[in-house]
């Protein structure tokens, strides 16, 4: 829906920005806040503290998960930066609209 808004002109509209909001929302719930998730509910089944949790699975479980969220961690702050120039009213550049 961005791409497709962007490409009608509506950069600057409404829609354009409950979308992006709708994004970063979904991107959060679906590929941050799963991981914290997954620890919670794996102590909630063995009756475990988070940090219990951490000991109890094996170092590269716990190192595995750490390299996938990292990335998304990254991606995040992006999407927030960008939420931000557009709250914050700032035109973006033409090389910043061609990365979109």
């Amino acid at each position: 829906m961005r791409v497709i808004l962007s490409r009608l002109g509506l950069k600057y509209s409404r829609w354009y920005l409950v979308n992006g909001i709708a994004m970063i929302l979904s991107f959060a719930l679906c590929r941050v806040v799963v991981f914290p998730y997954m620890y919670l509910a794996y102590g909630a089944q063995y009756g475990l503290s988070i940090f219990e949790v951490v000991k109890k699975i094996p170092l590269h479980c716990n190192f595995g998960c750490l390299m996938v969220l990292i990335p998304q961690l990254h991606w995040l702050r992006l999407m927030i930066l960008g939420a931000i120039k557009m709250f914050s009213g700032k035109k973006l550049s033409e090389a910043e609209e061609k990365i979109d």
